[in-house]
């Protein structure tokens, strides 16, 4: 584990170098994406027969998390890399080595759910056309998937992170993008509230009982979220590795646990930009920017608000559902 995130740490000073250039181009900066690719970051879940590291969840959750910290879109990059890589985990051996052409590092990127196309068959494979709303790190990937995966009973890569819906995996690495980022978040008002003070009060923000208040309450609410994930991870790890399939009630908490993280992450940011007062809203303030990235993560379906109904379900014996 010490060694992947050493690596994401690693890679703050050249992540910090280009922020402004990926908000101003809205993608991923090339620099910072073949950092990215030279520290092993997009392989985290590729299947090691095919190259590459297939760590266990917790140790993807800190990495995401720590890159989430630096900087949010570098964060949402790993994840979706991640998230995507365990395609290669259902694909026939030959077709994903074919697909790699000899390079572990090849990234993966598209959408599952955003859009709509058509496959044709062709010879040796399908022609696919179609339109999709949402396709991260497409401009630098070596691969794309739109809406289709093609599944069947031989022919998988085994060990645990192939062995379980993905939805298993996916919701508590996108909720480890959105704990980075208000851990960044609280990070930048601290620094604020230690110096800032305000015409009508010179105190600093610090010494105000009302903002320490808030600070106790961000600050709990990021930790009680990420404690939520983690467990829930560590005891699907556990089960996966024995093994054994996972439960549908292991399979709910997954799902709540991930979206109880990103309702908590969204509120701890919410409380410390309201608490900066007027400083938070300028485009230099990096809260305005934690702000913005933050409030993305809950419309991803894997993690929105319609995850507490799926699990209530499951949790009243009326069925998963999806």
């Amino acid at each position: 584990m010490s060694d992947w995130l050493g690596r994401a740490r690693a890679l703050a000073p050249t992540v910090e170098r280009f922020r402004d250039e990926g908000e101003r181009e809205r993608r991923l900066p090339r620099p910072v994406f073949d950092a990215l690719r030279e520290a092993g970051l997009f392989r985290l879940w590729v299947p090691r027969a095919l190259g590459g590291a297939e760590i266990d969840i917790e140790t993807m959750l800190r990495v995401v998390e720590e890159l989430s910290r630096q900087d949010g879109s570098v964060g949402w990059s790993v994840m979706i890399a991640g998230n995507h890589s365990l395609l290669w985990g259902y694909l026939d051996p030959p077709v994903a080595e074919r697909l790699m052409a000899g390079n572990p590092n090849a990234v993966i990127a598209g959408t599952i759910f955003a859009g709509s196309g058509t496959a044709q068959p062709q010879p040796g494979g399908y022609r696919v056309s179609g339109r999709w709303a949402f396709a991260s790190d497409c401009h630098h990937a070596d691969c794309l998937v739109a809406s289709s995966v093609v599944m069947d009973d031989g022919g998988r890569q085994p060990g645990p992170l192939y062995s379980a819906i993905v939805y298993n995996f996916w919701a508590p690495n996108i909720a480890a993008v959105a704990l980075g980022i208000a851990r960044a978040a609280l990070e930048a008002f601290l620094a604020l509230a230690s110096e800032k003070r305000t015409a009508r009060n010179p105190t600093v923000l610090a010494q105000r009982e009302s903002i320490q208040e808030r600070v106790g309450e961000a600050e709990a609410l990021v930790r009680a979220g990420r404690a939520f994930v983690f467990e829930a991870a560590r005891d699907t790890w556990a089960t996966l590795e024995r093994g054994d399939a996972l439960s549908e009630r292991q399979s709910a908490l997954n799902r709540v646990a991930a979206a109880t993280a990103v309702r908590n992450a969204v509120a701890a940011v919410d409380l410390v930009y309201a608490a900066a007062g007027g400083s938070s809203i300028y485009v230099r303030s990096p809260l305005e920017r934690c702000f913005r990235d933050v409030h993305v993560v809950p419309h991803h379906a894997v993690v929105g608000p319609a995850v507490f109904a799926l699990a209530g379900r499951s949790f009243l014996g009326l069925g998963l559902g999806r």
